[in-house]
C-alpha cells in the first residue's frame, strides 16, 4: 500500500480530532512536526485520524503523540485486511452457489488467458484456480486412497453430484 507523503495541513486534521479529546491548541510547528513523523511512520490521515480515536477510548486521560499511533494503525490494517479476506470467501461461496462451479479468483493485472486454462473473465482479467496445487496433490492422494465406489465423496470433490458406484461387496438395488 503506497502511503502520500503527509503535508502539514492533512497533520493538522488528524491534531484537530485530537484536540477534540484532550482540548490542545494545534500549532503550525506541531502540524509540521507531525506531518515528518506521520509520513516517516507511512501513516496516512485517515488512518491517523482513526488511530487517534482508538487511543483516546482505550487511554482517556493521556495525550496521544505520533508514537502511539502505530500500534493503533497496525490493528486497523489487520482488520481491513480480514474484511477483505472474509468478502473474498463470501464471494467465492455466492459464485459456487449460483454456479455450482469452482470459484475462481480474478487478478486485477493486465490482458490475457490464464496459465491454468486459457480462460479471461468480462472484463478481461486473468483468473486463477481456486485451487492451489498442494489442494490438486491431495485430491489426487484422496482419489488414490478410496475404493473406486465411495459413494458420493469422489462426486463432492469433482465439483458436482453424480450416482455413487456401488462398493464391492454391496448389491445394487
Amino acid at each position: 500500500m503506497m502511503i502520500e507523503p503527509m503535508d502539514p495541513a492533512d497533520a493538522m486534521e488528524v491534531l484537530a480530532v485530537a484536540s477534540a479529546f484532550d482540548e490542545r491548541k494545534p500549532s503550525n510547528v506541531q502540524a509540521i512536526v507531525w506531518a515528518e513523523e506521520l509520513t516517516q511512520l507511512r501513516i496516512s490521515k485517515v488512518e491517523a485520524c482513526e488511530a487517534v480515536r482508538r487511543f483516546y477510548r482505550a487511554e482517556p486521560d493521556k495525550r496521544v503523540k505520533p508514537g502511539h499511533l502505530p500500534a493503533y494503525v497496525a490493528e486497523l490494517r489487520r482488520e481491513r485486511l480480514q474484511q477483505a479476506r472474509a468478502q473474498e470467501i463470501a464471494d467465492r461461496r455466492r459464485y459456487m452457489l449460483e454456479t455450482g462451479k469452482a470459484a475462481h479468483r480474478f487478478e486485477d493485472k493486465g490482458n490475457g488467458f490464464c496459465r491454468h486454462c486459457g480462460q479471461t473473465d468480462s472484463e478481461g482479467r486473468k483468473h486463477i484456480r481456486a485451487r492451489t496445487n498442494a489442494t490438486e496433490r491431495l485430491i489426487a492422494e484422496v482419489r488414490r486412497t478410496l475404493p473406486p465406489g465411495d459413494p458420493g465423496f469422489i462426486a463432492q470433490l469433482d465439483g458436482g453430484m453424480r450416482e455413487p458406484r456401488p462398493l464391492p461387496g454391496q448389491e445394487v438395488a
